[in-house]
């Protein structure tokens, strides 16, 4: 039996069960070039066999409003985002906590418009 597939595959966290079935795809045949892993802490045995086949990893997804970087847009999310809405035109409010960039459309402010991207994007907790 061969595995192939109509476009990519995606592991998001990738853990030891996703690793095995990964490893069992790959010699079933699995093109190494379709997969992409998304883990923050792939454990050891899946960066090895990802690496063993020149499989593309990534810590975090792009999630614009995932203030806290935990995969989600949530209520800790919009915690964040409410401490640096400073409204259109104007820089991040001063309660911004460092390093945190709650500017969702790369405008230079957080107003209305971050807003309707951020709230796009909730997920709620995962």
């Amino acid at each position: 039996m061969t595995v192939s597939l109509a476009g990519p595959l995606l592991l998001v966290g990738a853990g030891k069960m996703g690793g095995a079935l990964l490893e069992g795809w790959l010699r079933q045949g699995l093109d190494p070039a379709s997969v992409f892993i998304q883990d923050p802490a792939p454990p050891p045995e899946v960066a090895d066999l990802a690496a063993r086949h020149g499989i593309a990893a990534s810590a975090a997804p792009d999630l614009p409003g995932d203030l806290d970087g935990d995969w989600d847009v949530d209520l800790s999310d919009f915690t964040e985002f409410q401490l640096c809405f400073g409204g259109s035109n104007n820089p991040p409010a001063p309660t911004c906590p460092p390093g945190v960039d709650a500017d969702c459309d790369s405008d230079g402010d957080v107003d209305l418009a971050d807003f309707l991207i951020f709230q796009q994007n909730f997920t709620g907790s995962l």
